[in-house]
């Protein structure tokens, strides 16, 4: 038995793509603003530059984070924007989650590889999906 039919709601799964579009694109617009437009992005960057990460893919970071989660509040190239998603967060968690256990970064992180596996599950979990009825995707058929 599907979920649909535990849920007595016809768009039950377009409401689940649009609820969990907005969180996503909300957790990345709130984490590229400052890489992309904050006073603090110099520093930020340069902390990211001595964690390992080149400078260029930081700006490029910043770009798809508030980018990518606008057209994610949208519906718009989803499929597109959560494969870049998912490859932000495998690089992620394969090469900066390691060394952020390790000086200059924070030595008291349980960790912090769990924020970023929950958004590469909720971003993969949208490709596979798709963005639902509520979408300009669906609106002009892609």
């Amino acid at each position: 038995m599907s979920t649909a039919t535990l849920i007595p709601f016809p768009l039950s799964s377009d409401i689940a793509s649009l609820f969990l579009r907005l969180i996503a694109a909300a957790v990345f617009v709130i984490h590229g603003w400052p890489k992309v437009f904050g006073a603090e992005r110099q520093q930020m960057k340069g902390m990211f530059i001595q964690g390992g990460m080149p400078g260029r893919l930081f700006d490029a970071i910043g770009i798809l984070e508030v980018f990518g989660g606008i057209f994610l509040v949208v519906g718009f190239l989803t499929p597109l924007a959560t494969l870049l998603f998912a490859a932000e967060f495998v690089g992620i968690l394969a090469l900066l989650t390691p060394r952020m256990r390790r000086p200059p970064m924070n030595r008291k992180f349980a960790g912090g590889w769990e924020i970023d596996m929950i958004m590469f599950v909720i971003v993969v979990s949208l490709f596979i999906v798709g963005p639902g009825q509520f979408s300009v995707d669906n609106f002009i058929g892609l």
